[in-house]
């Protein structure tokens, strides 16, 4: 109530609080990127994170194609999409840790489209709950 308590929630089904999603504060403006939102696994968001996967790749399945790709109609072909920044989700739940990772470059190669990437403009970690108190 009076407002020393910053950044966590009550969680009424577990009866205890919970920390919220602390975002590191940016000034990044994403008017006019293009961003690409991919869920990924825990294990390679923390090796993009400590900066020992410089590459995400995806296989580019018939369902997908559109994300992906396009067809320029001027020649009828088709080209892949070029992306600014990945925006990189762990997971599915609502609560999660996410990224906002700069492209560099995007190649494709036997049906994989790989954006290799470079600096990481923003993160959001989600931290755990703290433990309840048993009453």
């Amino acid at each position: 109530m009076d407002g020393t308590i910053i950044g966590y929630a009550y969680n009424a089904e577990l009866q205890c609080l919970e920390q919220r999603i602390v975002t590191r504060q940016t000034k990044l403006d994403t008017t006019g990127l293009k961003i690409l939102t991919l869920n990924i696994k825990k294990v390679y968001f923390d090796e993009i994170m400590s900066d020992t996967k410089r590459v995400e790749y995806r296989e580019l399945k018939q369902s997908m194609l559109n994300k992906y790709t396009y067809i320029d109609e001027s020649d009828g072909k088709r080209y892949l999409r070029r992306y600014d920044a990945l925006r990189l989700y762990v997971g599915y739940q609502k609560q999660r840790e996410s990224a906002l990772v700069q492209v560099v470059d995007t190649t494709y190669a036997d049906g994989v489209v790989a954006y290799h990437l470079g600096m990481v403009l923003e993160q959001a970690k989600k931290v755990d709950a703290l433990p309840c108190a048993s009453t």
